[in-house]
This record gives structure tokens, C-alpha cells and sequence, in this order.
């Protein structure tokens, strides 16, 4: 069954791939009878699973394992005293500016902070007395119905276990209110005078937190309590929490405002970026960048990049004798860009200022994106650790 799972998926028909009730019947065809729910259990013990693909992109380049293992090096034994830069272009960045604005994130708690104990403890009720009903059910349809009473002693209760003014006050009062036990224990408590009429006259309450009114029973509580907790994460009180957090919502639709062009360069011993933005990726746009590059950095340059189009040809070459001859170029191998650190940096750019933004021009992308090099290079510059070690040919 495991290597008939590892043959290539069946192409009939229209069907391409494997589902488990293909699977199935080719078993079926070789004499295997094994029921559905048998077939899944052997494939999840044996970790295989044979509807699911990785995408690979093959090399055709021979010499592969060479140009990795020479770049390898460079990042993990840099030549003393040079530079090692790794150069490319993020073509066609995208100003795009949403049609309407995001929708924040909501939290599942709310949190009332306090400068000092004087001010938190003057935002607490006055005590009531004991039995006193001061609350009821949480908001919004959530199931279990609270109402809430103050401790008998105050003096004996920590700060942060009271309950605060404002989430009281927030609290609808309901005829069905009731909050399920935190303990085993309990003890019948007499009502107050002044408990309101809808409150039930037999009330059962908590030793330590709170009173209850026809409790259900002990298994229910469980259930509804460990619901309540892991909906709100609140562990005392289920009205200290208002709503499930909810994750902020994007607009979908957006304007096109155009493109821009980086070209841009890691040094792999700093973190520094150096950097030229534009409209345009021409031969001519890299040269200028790359006589930046020049009079910036002195000594000897190692530079890494693709095998793009612009990175050939006699213009380096005569690019090179201007300088001195102080350039060495080292092309990654096809298909390979991931042997270039740069690229990593142009993922923490996409994530960090380009993914979530909203550009109302060219101008205003050019300028995000300056300012986050900026900030890089004055705060987040770093090398980024390779672990890669390149090769090992095999024994001879």
C-alpha cells in the first residue's frame, strides 16, 4: 500500500493526482481490501502524504556545486580587508493605494491600566453588602449568564481580583443570570434585603468569588467554564471580556498608481544597504549605481549577482579597468537565487513596508521606502547568519 501511495498519481480522464478513494481502488486492482479509514490511518503512520506536491525548480547549470560553494565561502570566510556586496533589482514595486481604509484588529479582553494603586483602588465600587447582586449577563449572546457579587471582605482581597466599576456598569441585567462555581465548595448565602426581585430567592454561592443562581449541574459548569476561558483567555470573571479578538480586515480593491524600480546592494559583513530607486532597470541604471558603488567603497569589491542579461557583457569589463581592476564578479548559478543574500533583505522590505501599505503616488512609495533603508541602516543593519556550508563532493 505505501509504495503504491509513492507511484505517480493516475492522469485519466481528466483526473490528475491522488485522492484517497483513487488510491483505494488502485489497491482494489492489485487485490488489497482495505477500507477508507484504513487506508488514511496507514498513510498519516507512515507520513506520507501523496495529494501534496513541493515545487523544485532544476538547475541546468554544470557547474552548480562549484558557483555555490565559491559564494558559500565568500559569506562564511570573507577575504580580509574586502567587501562583499550582493546586488539585484525589485522590479516593479507597486504603488497601490487602497480604496477604503483597514479595519484595526480587535482585542478579546479590555484592560482598564492604573498609574498608581491610590487611582485604581478609587475606580472599584464602594463594598456592598454581602449577597449584594451587582451584575449579570456578559454581552452580545455569549452563553453563560454572570452575576457578579462583591466579596464579603474586602481588605482580604487582592487588588487586581475586584471588579472594577466600568465593567459592571456595562454589564446588561438579565431574570436568568446565574455564574458557574470556580470550586467544589459551596455555601448557601441568604439573600440582602435590597436584591432585586428578579434575582431567584434561593441563591447558592461560592466560598471565594461569586453567587450563583440555579446552578447547572457539575459537568455543564466544567464544560461552560473551560468555553468561557478559552474564548475570552479571562480567568476570573468572564465579563472582564467583551467580544473574540478579531484580526484586522484589508480592503480589497485599490488603485494602480504605477511602479518603481530598487537596485540594491547587502554588504554581508555589515548589513548596510546601498540603494538607487527609479522608474526604469536598464544597463545604463546599474552602471550609475554601480560607480556609486565605486567611490563609496574603497578596496578591493566582491560582488554577487544573477545571471540577468544586464550583468554581462563588455560594459563590466571596461567598467573594471576604470577602477582599477578592483572588482571581482561572481555569478550565482542558474536557477538559483537563493543563493543571494540580498533577496532575503528584499523579503524583510516587502514584509515590513510594502505589503501593508497604502501609497498614494510614486512619491509617496519612493519616500516609505527611503525612509525604511534609512531607518535599516541607522537601527536594523545586521549580517545575517548563513548556515549553508556549500558541498561536500562525495569519496572518490
Amino acid at each position: 500500500m505505501i509504495a503504491t501511495a509513492c507511484e505517480p498519481g493516475p492522469s485519466i480522464e481528466g483526473l490528475n493526482g491522488w485522492t484517497l478513494d483513487l488510491l483505494r481502488e488502485r489497491l482494489q486492482k492489485k487485490e488489497i481490501d482495505v477500507s477508507r479509514s484504513q487506508l488514511h490511518l496507514i498513510l498519516q503512520r507512515a507520513e506520507l502524504r501523496p495529494h501534496k506536491q513541493q515545487m523544485w525548480l532544476h538547475s541546468p547549470d554544470s557547474r552548480f556545486r562549484e558557483k555555490c560553494n565559491d559564494i558559500v565561502d565568500l559569506y562564511l570566510h570573507p577575504p580580509e580587508g574586502a567587501t562583499v556586496l550582493c546586488v539585484d533589482e525589485k522590479t516593479g514595486m507597486q504603488a497601490l493605494e487602497r480604496k477604503h481604509p483597514d479595519k484595526l484588529a480587535t482585542p478579546a479582553g479590555h484592560a482598564l491600566p492604573a498609574t498608581s494603586a491610590a487611582q485604581a483602588d478609587a475606580a472599584w465600587n464602594p463594598k456592598p453588602p454581602p449577597g449584594e447582586v451587582v451584575g449579570s449577563t456578559q454581552p452580545d449572546g455569549c452563553e453563560a449568564a454572570l452575576t457578579l457579587t462583591r466579596l464579603a471582605n474586602d481588605a482580604d482581597v487582592p487588588l487586581d481580583d475586584r471588579i472594577p466599576t466600568a465593567l459592571v456598569a456595562s454589564v446588561p441585567h438579565s431574570s436568568e443570570a446565574y455564574v458557574e462555581p470556580e470550586t467544589a465548595d459551596r455555601a448557601t448565602v441568604p439573600p440582602a434585603a435590597d436584591t432585586p426581585a428578579d434575582v431567584p430567592s434561593s441563591v447558592t454561592a461560592t466560598t471565594t468569588d461569586s453567587l450563583v443562581s440555579d446552578p447547572p449541574s457539575t459537568a455543564t459548569s466544567a464544560r461552560r467554564r473551560a468555553s468561557r476561558k478559552k474564548r475570552h483567555g479571562c480567568q476570573r470573571y468572564a465579563c472582564c471580556c467583551g467580544k473574540p479578538g478579531r484580526m484586522g480586515k484589508r480592503e480589497f480593491e485599490y488603485i494602480r498608481h504605477g511602479t518603481l524600480s530598487l537596485i540594491a546592494a547587502f554588504n554581508v559583513i555589515t548589513g548596510g544597504v546601498l540603494w538607487q530607486l527609479g522608474r526604469t532597470r536598464t544597463g545604463d541604471d546599474l552602471e550609475a549605481f554601480m560607480e556609486r558603488v565605486a567611490a563609496e567603497i574603497k578596496g578591493t569589491i566582491h560582488i554577487i549577482w544573477d545571471n540577468l542579461n544586464i550583468h554581462h557583457g563588455d560594459r563590466w569589463r571596461k567598467f573594471n579597468e576604470r577602477h582599477g581592476d578592483r572588482f571581482i564578479f561572481h555569478y550565482t548559478p542558474l536557477h538559483a537565487s537563493w543563493v543571494n543574500q540580498v533577496e532575503i533583505w528584499f523579503g524583510i522590505l516587502q514584509r515590513r513596508c510594502i505589503k501593508n501599505g497604502s501609497f498614494t503616488g510614486i512619491d509617496d512609495l519612493r519616500r516609505q521606502v527611503e525612509a525604511f533603508i534609512t531607518l535599516w541602516n541607522a537601527k536594523d543593519k545586521h549580517p545575517f547568519r548563513w548556515s549553508f556550508a556549500g558541498f561536500v563532493d562525495p569519496p572518490s
